[in-house]
């Protein structure tokens, strides 16, 4: 897509800082909509590119000479522009935020605003706004959401670390029961659809797969911490749905976030010897997937819980030779064992899995089989190697 400038001599000017100065100047209403001006700012600049003119520095604000090429066709997207949703993301530095991203600029579904503690990761920086937040911080929360007032929340910010979890009990209670806490009360209060991620550490795995009206049996200071935010929503007053996934996998832009896949994937490569639990089973998620449920719910405002969660049941021994196999590696470095042999710190559900019958019915949820998840991230490892070789 072509820029759009001013011709100024031999400079060119940006038309947007202009554009901005007539368009508020010259609708006096719109001071008092300032949620709207941006919206209109970014609507107005993709129609120039799309238009691919180029306007004197001196030529009055090219919103009419839009409108004069098209005024239906004009008027008829910018409908469908101001119709999206505003979505605020938690947590957009992590894989499924960054998946979000990738998948809101792409689609041009919604707007966007990205949020996480500290500065953004997100290689582009058009497109959206990005806000520093802490979900542990209420009162900068507040201010940041009351300040950009977004339809739809998504929560993905967490600590997910099992482990973690289990040695340090107050952290992954601020973060995972807390701030929902916070969140519920604060969507509340401005009319917000809050989308909260769980997990299948809610169950104890005994009698996976499972739907979404099971009863909770976590096993885990994590899964009940999960259980408890779930809780919270029951409980409220807002507009909630609680969307549940079971071990995702993918790459963010900085390769910053590792998960199974990729873990198994550099291990395998690099020689190690392996040991793998082949007593627990899981349905792997592929994160794009996950993001897409994500953007589903908010668009169709589903509520209540959704299980969302790759097609295939496996173990995660079975799992580790799928990637051995996809990536012609030597799966003989693999050792099956027991989750007891391991001591782990935190003790896992045996075999979960998810029945996904009511977020396909109800979304139009498609999930990716795992080999085609594979293919998926190999295409996507393949490029950013390309794009840095």
């Amino acid at each position: 897509m072509s820029s759009c400038h001013y011709e100024h001599g031999q400079e060119k000017v940006p038309v947007l800082l202009d554009s901005a100065v007539r368009l508020i100047s010259g609708f006096g209403y719109l001071r008092s909509r300032q949620p709207l001006v941006p919206v209109l700012l970014r609507f107005l600049l993709e129609e120039a590119q799309e238009e691919d003119k180029v306007w004197s520095l001196s030529a009055p604000f090219p919103l009419w000479s839009l409108l004069n090429a098209g005024p239906k066709r004009i008027w008829h997207k910018f409908q469908i522009f101001t119709a999206m949703k505003k979505i605020l993301v938690t947590g957009s530095k992590g894989l499924l935020g960054q998946k979000l991203t990738e998948l809101i600029l792409s689609s041009n579904r919604a707007q966007l605003i990205a949020t996480s503690k500290g500065r953004n990761r997100y290689p582009a920086e058009e497109g959206y706004v990005y806000a520093e937040m802490d979900i542990c911080d209420t009162p900068r929360m507040r201010d940041v959401i009351q300040r950009f007032s977004p339809d739809v929340i998504i929560h993905t910010a967490a600590v997910t670390n099992v482990d973690i979890c289990e040695q340090d009990k107050d952290l992954c209670r601020i973060m995972n029961v807390e701030a929902v806490r916070s969140l519920s009360v604060i969507c509340e209060e401005n009319d917000i659809h809050l989308i909260h991620l769980s997990t299948d550490f809610v169950f104890d795995g005994e009698l996976g797969p499972y739907s979404e009206d099971a009863n909770y049996s976590p096993v885990s200071v994590y899964g009940e911490s999960k259980a408890e935010s779930e809780r919270i929503l029951f409980n409220s007053l807002c507009r909630w749905t609680i969307v549940r996934t079971i071990l995702v996998y993918g790459i963010t832009t900085d390769m910053s976030r590792s998960n199974i896949v990729l873990w198994a994937k550099s291990a395998l490569e690099k020689g190690e010897q392996l040991n793998i639990v082949a007593d627990q089973w899981r349905m792997p998620t592929l994160a794009e997937d996950l993001a897409e449920a994500c953007l589903l719910a908010a668009e169709r405002e589903a509520l209540g819980i959704y299980h969302i969660s790759g097609k295939d049941m496996m173990s995660v021994y079975e799992l580790v030779q799928h990637v051995a196999e996809f990536w012609h590696l030597n799966s003989s470095l693999m050792k099956p064992v027991s989750s007891e042999s391991l001591n782990q710190t935190a003790k896992r559900p045996k075999r979960t899995g998810f029945v996904l019958d009511k977020a396909i019915a109800d979304l139009g949820y498609q999930p990716h089989s795992f080999r085609e998840g594979l293919t998926i991230l190999d295409a996507q490892i393949k490029k950013r190697d390309d794009r840095y070789s």
